[in-house]
């Protein structure tokens, strides 16, 4: 068996996790952990996300749940300068400040 990297590894970590890694392929995994903490670690967080996320139900949401959260969203409005342009009209910045003009 030929020795792991961390970004093969790495790699190596999502196929296990989605059922694609072969028996040796998975002996050499689980040999890169005995001596990488660091690759452990992730692996591990790894393996907390995917099953939080499997044991998560879905949830409907709420028919008027679109409707809500647009009521919520800040309006857009149109033509809006922002300060650093307010009360400059369409003058070039090379007029409105000396650094700007040589």
């Amino acid at each position: 068996m030929a020795d792991v990297d961390c970004r093969t590894s790495r790699l190596m970590m999502h196929r296990y996790l989605d059922g694609d890694l072969s028996e040796d392929e998975q002996q050499e995994l689980r040999q890169h952990f005995n001596v990488c903490s660091a690759c452990l670690k992730h692996f591990r967080e790894l393996d907390y996300t995917v099953t939080a996320l499997q044991a998560d139900a879905i949830v409907d949401a709420p028919s008027d749940f679109t409707e809500k959260l647009f009521q919520q969203l800040p309006k857009k409005t149109s033509g809006r300068r922002s300060a650093w342009g307010k009360g400059c009209g369409d003058t070039p910045l090379s007029l409105r400040h000396p650094f700007f003009s040589s």
